[in-house]
């Protein structure tokens, strides 16, 4: 999603200017996963793959949303989170502030890598770990096989 006010998706194809506002269900930086797609002159209408209704890439006069983005399925592939302050997750592929979270992790945690997408020119991926689960840009982890070693900090 482009649109700096994000969209909320509709329950029909409409381009009708409805009230987004604040509370958007998708902002601007979020990933929508589209099952189809139907052109209607120069606008194409997305159904998301969740059914929460239908959205659009573009109108006369504004951009919402741009794709497809290739995502590649990175099959649980091991990785360690690099650096020495670890990485924070992100809840989407955004640097926008309402994607920053409170979840941490510390440098030399082995995480599991989901999926990889290039969004504006960089490379982020999706790791879990336990339950926790979000964004990070790709160059903060290695990925592959992980020795067995404790966090740096677990080090006396």
């Amino acid at each position: 999603i482009v649109h700096e006010r994000g969209c909320d998706p509709q329950p029909r194809c409409t381009t009708a200017d409805i009230p987004i506002g604040t509370a958007a269900l998708l902002r601007r930086g979020a990933l929508a996963c589209v099952s189809r797609r139907l052109q209607v002159g120069g606008t194409t209408f997305l159904w998301l793959e969740d059914g929460a209704g239908w959205i659009y890439d573009r109108t006369d006069h504004r951009e919402v949303a741009e794709g497809p983005l290739d995502v590649k399925d990175l099959g649980g592939e091991e990785a360690r989170v690099l650096g020495v302050d670890g990485a924070h997750l992100r809840a989407a592929p955004t640097d926008d502030a309402w994607a920053a979270t409170n979840l941490l992790l510390l440098s030399g945690a082995k995480v599991t890598a989901n999926f990889r997408v290039i969004v504006g020119g960089i490379s982020w991926v999706e790791v879990c770990r336990g339950g926790l689960a979000g964004w990070m840009i790709m160059e903060g982890i290695e990925m592959g096989e992980c020795p067995e070693t404790e966090p740096e900090w677990g080090r006396q």
